[in-house]
């Protein structure tokens, strides 16, 4: 169990924890494309880039002055936040960003995902190393796993199971600090996976268009037939299962309705989106040279909001107090 060391970092955005007058106010500016409902969107990525988007459309970036890459955020209400990244870079904040903890894991490993219950308990994991909080992330401790690359853990609501996916393209589930493989796969590897609250229906995607699903907490996963062969980076699926999203490179976006299906292709070839969230029909996804897409239709239309970078962006949530797909 390792103790967390204070990371002395400016202001953050404007999420009520500072003041507007305060002399580490964060720069901000209006998006074009701007956000007319749900909450705003947390996205972290390149070099340490963090930037938040408002309901009201206003960005905010965060000046945390760290060179290593940010490649996930999750949030829990509208205060607390864990981000993971290189160099075994894992922050935490309880105050919406105004101040953070850096916490020492033991270790120079890339972390690569991160996931909090709707309780204390949350998960992180990266190359070879699984950790898992009991105590709402004040503190980690690791969990035994084999030296697998880990690329993606998401948990039920109440966190006595996560399911994570690995660069093998194998899927594990993990109960209490027991890891069994339900998914062996051919070697594509598996980039993100999602799981309802209840544990019951979970969706992972990875290579050349490849989209697994289960309707029985994991035990058994089949292959969705995708008109794309675009590498899928991250998904989410819906609290009662009847949509799933996923995006990818070129900018693709998968919709799985409950009366329809769409795969259309947002950006420029040579760039990909890599973070998604959804609450309710209003959500974001992001990507490479700082690009961000939203949606106020549930997915199936998008627009862009320019944030005002030009870094990659990988990981995406949002400050919310209400269950979100």
């Amino acid at each position: 169990m390792k103790h967390p060391i204070l990371l002395t970092l400016a202001c953050a955005a404007s999420l009520g924890a500072c003041g507007d007058d305060g002399p580490n106010k964060p720069s901000s500016t209006s998006s074009s494309g701007g956000d007319s409902g749900g909450s705003g969107s947390w996205a972290v990525g390149e070099r340490g880039a963090m930037v938040r988007l408002t309901p009201e459309g206003e960005v905010s970036h965060y000046p945390l002055e760290l060179g290593e890459d940010l490649r996930a955020i999750a949030c829990k209400g509208k205060e607390q936040a864990v981000v993971a990244g290189a160099a075994g870079v894992l922050l935490r904040t309880f105050d919406g960003g105004a101040s953070w903890d850096q916490l020492d894991l033991g270790g120079a490993v890339e972390l690569r995902a991160v996931a909090l219950s709707a309780g204390p308990t949350g998960y992180v994991v990266g190359d070879g190393v699984v950790f898992r909080s009991l105590d709402d992330s004040r503190t980690w401790d690791a969990v035994p796993s084999e030296a697998h690359d880990w690329t993606g853990v998401t948990t039920t609501a109440a966190g006595t199971t996560a399911l994570l996916t690995s660069a093998a393209g194998e899927i594990w589930r993990l109960r209490d600090v027991t890891l069994e493989r339900v998914y062996a796969g051919d070697g594509a590897v598996l980039g993100g996976v999602a799981v309802t609250p209840d544990g019951q229906q979970a969706v992972a995607v990875g290579q050349a268009g490849l989209l697994l699903r289960s309707d029985d907490a994991g035990d058994h996963w089949r292959a969705e037939p995708l008109a794309t062969t675009r590498d899928l980076h991250a998904v989410r699926i819906a609290g009662d299962a009847s949509l799933v999203l996923a995006v990818g490179e070129a900018g693709v976006v998968v919709r799985l309705g409950a009366d329809d299906t769409s795969i259309a292709e947002t950006l420029d070839p040579a760039l990909a989106l890599r973070g998604l969230h959804l609450s309710v029909s209003h959500g974001h996804a992001v990507g490479d040279d700082g690009v961000m897409l939203g949606t106020h239709d549930g997915g199936r239309t998008w627009e862009p909001v320019d944030l005002g970078l030009d870094v990659d962006l990988y990981g995406l949530d949002d400050l919310h107090g209400e269950p979100h797909l």
